[in-house]
């Protein structure tokens, strides 16, 4: 029984250590890549992380492509060059017809 203790404390520290090498970000300071930004989840007292910016075809939200007092909130935005669409709430490459403008 004592084994099985000291196997999940070394599997936890294994874990922690390894969220804090994935990048940690904050407002003031992150240390994100450059195809990254820095995330928060969308619960209240989520950490923050560095996350991929949205690539050609993956999920978007048109909401969340501004960050919000230096990070982003549930989603990172779409990499320079894309927008995030609104119909197919996707990252795409722009165009006449799904640029912001179409929509006002």
């Amino acid at each position: 029984m004592k084994m099985r203790g000291v196997s999940v404390g070394v599997l936890v520290v294994a874990m922690m250590s390894g969220l804090a090498m994935a990048g940690s970000c904050n407002s003031q300071e992150p240390d994100c890549g450059p195809s990254e930004c820095c995330l928060q989840g969308w619960m209240r007292y989520s950490t923050r992380g560095c996350a991929p910016l949205g690539e050609a075809g993956s999920s978007c939200n048109v909401f969340t492509q501004a960050p919000v007092k230096g990070f982003y909130i549930g989603m990172c935005p779409c990499r320079a060059g894309l927008v995030c669409t609104r119909p197919s709430a996707t990252c795409q490459l722009p165009s006449q017809d799904n640029t912001l403008d179409s929509y006002y």
